[in-house]
């Protein structure tokens, strides 16, 4: 009896025991922190790149059936807008130094000027990637590989 009583070495027994849980929810939180801030890299690359193809307009006159000036319309060049936004997106990935901090590029295709009011004009920009973030924890854990995949993707308007 006197020997379930004694609580001397409980502190070590307990220490041994919660210390690899505590680790490992430690690491697991650096991995999706690390995840969640590449995520958002991602994003604020694809966002540039949107905006950058956004930036190629340039302005159409709108006329009536009489041949009268009644307005403008500022429309997106499809050409321009693409080498713009892939000179944007070229150089986030480089400065932001993705690839170094173990992002994947798996697929940039997704992007194109777009008629994003449906008036017949070419007035919007997207630029989407999808991507892999290296993971040495959480990725394992939730059954997605060595690997977290990403999909970001933005739209630029033209505003008038």
């Amino acid at each position: 009896m006197k020997f379930l009583k004694c609580q001397k070495g409980f502190v070590t027994a307990f220490v041994a025991v919660l210390l690899p849980l505590f680790l490992l929810f430690g690491a697991l939180g650096m991995d999706y922190g690390r995840a969640f801030i590449l995520k958002h890299q991602l994003q604020s690359a694809c966002d540039a790149a949107s905006l950058a193809g956004a930036s190629a307009v340039s302005a159409k006159l709108m006329t009536d059936p009489m041949g009268v000036v009644v307005g403008e319309k500022l429309i997106l060049d499809p050409a321009i807008a693409e080498v713009r936004a892939t000179e944007v997106w070229n150089q986030n990935v480089t400065s932001l130094k993705l690839i170094e901090k173990g992002v994947t590029i798996v697929d940039t295709s997704n992007h194109a000027a777009i008629d994003g009011d449906s008036d017949g004009y070419i007035d919007s920009y997207k630029w989407g990637v999808t991507a892999k973030i290296d993971s040495i924890i959480a990725g394992p854990l939730t059954g997605v590989g060595n690997e977290i995949p990403v999909t970001r993707v933005a739209i630029s308007k033209v505003q008038e």
